[in-house]
């Protein structure tokens, strides 16, 4: 680590950041899902929960996880420390602090050939309350894109994770933003990472949203298994120890 003086303020130069990833194969073949967590740094439930499925078994099928795609963000607890990393997955310069890891997140997804990609994140508020709010939802880019239906299965993790949520305004429903829409009222979205997924990779990808507003770290993370739970349902992927205590 360098120190640098600079009209009286102390910068910290760290070395390259390691990037994280584990790859747990499971005793049976299957799918692969693969998860990533921590994009944005402010975000703790979804890089929390990213590492503690790194802890699993795997019965069946593979599970691949980025537990913290930009570590730095965390580490200082912003969104981005070198900018929305979120918004790098369409062009990036080669200049930009973020390059490296974009690219080993890319590398990654394109390598381990996923059956589905799921990012995990953080959002403001609660969808029900507010249709602008990010948190407590399924982010889909269109209802269907190629072949993969994503509409219908956001809905069916939507309609079982909802059985167990007795609050109304924690529900979480399904937000299409018609990324590829002309119309789209978020053309920002086409620099996601879930946009890579769709058109580069040629996976199907969403965005699990809990809420910021959320009171309690657990109650963020107990969310986001409620969803995961679901989509390794229905893409076949069991874990050891199962979901099962969630409910």
């Amino acid at each position: 680590i360098k120190f640098e003086r600079n009209f009286g303020k102390v910068g910290v130069i760290l070395p390259e950041i390691p990037f994280q990833e584990t790859v747990i194969e499971g005793k049976k073949k299957g799918p692969t899902v693969l998860i990533v967590g921590g994009i944005h740094g402010n975000e703790p439930g979804a890089y929390k929960t990213a590492e503690i499925l790194r802890s699993v078994e795997v019965e069946r099928g593979r599970l691949v996880i980025a537990p913290r795609a930009n570590f730095l963000s965390i580490l200082v607890n912003l969104r981005g420390y070198n900018g929305d990393m979120n918004r790098k997955f369409g062009e990036i310069s080669s200049k930009d602090p973020d390059f490296i890891y974009v690219k080993k997140l890319k590398n990654l997804i394109v390598e381990t050939r996923p059956s589905v990609v799921l990012s995990l994140h953080d959002g403001f508020g609660f969808h029900v309350l507010n249709k602008n709010f990010w948190g407590q939802c399924i982010v889909i880019d269109e209802e269907r894109y190629k072949n993969f239906e994503l509409g219908k299965v956001a809905r069916a993790v939507s309609k079982r994770v909802n059985r167990h949520i007795k609050d109304w305004r924690k529900k979480i429903p399904v937000y299409n933003t018609h990324t590829f829409s002309p119309n789209t009222k978020h053309p920002e979205q086409r620099k996601a990472l879930t946009q890579f997924c769709l058109r580069v990779a040629n996976c199907p990808a969403y965005c699990l949203e809990t809420s910021k507003q959320l009171p309690k770290l657990e109650e963020k993370v107990y969310y986001h298994l409620l969803m995961l739970k679901e989509f390794f349902r229905i893409y076949g992927v069991s874990i050891k120890p199962s979901f099962n205590w969630l409910i």
